[in-house]
């Protein structure tokens, strides 16, 4: 499931063209900057220390989902019965 997929849940039965186009743009302008960044720490260091670099972003991430997965399940009724939200 795309976040755009998860995010459309997150928001409900509203006209989501605004938010989608915002979450779309902010996306695609992050991705700029990061893919410079990776360019310039792969031309100077190598292939190395940019693998360490997404290994260890990827484990933070990890890390933060499973501090928060209790919170997420706790959420995951109110996305199958979004009336349920108020």
């Amino acid at each position: 499931i795309g976040h755009s997929t998860v995010y459309s849940k997150v928001l409900g039965n509203i006209d989501q063209n605004v938010m989608q186009g915002m979450l779309t743009t902010i996306v695609n302008l992050v991705m700029v900057p990061v893919s410079l960044i990776a360019k310039y720490v792969f031309e100077q260091l190598g292939p190395t220390i940019w693998w360490v670099t997404v290994v260890v972003v990827m484990i933070g991430g990890i890390v933060l989902w499973l501090g928060t997965i209790r919170r997420m399940e706790n959420c995951i009724g109110q996305v199958k019965e979004p009336d349920a939200i108020e």
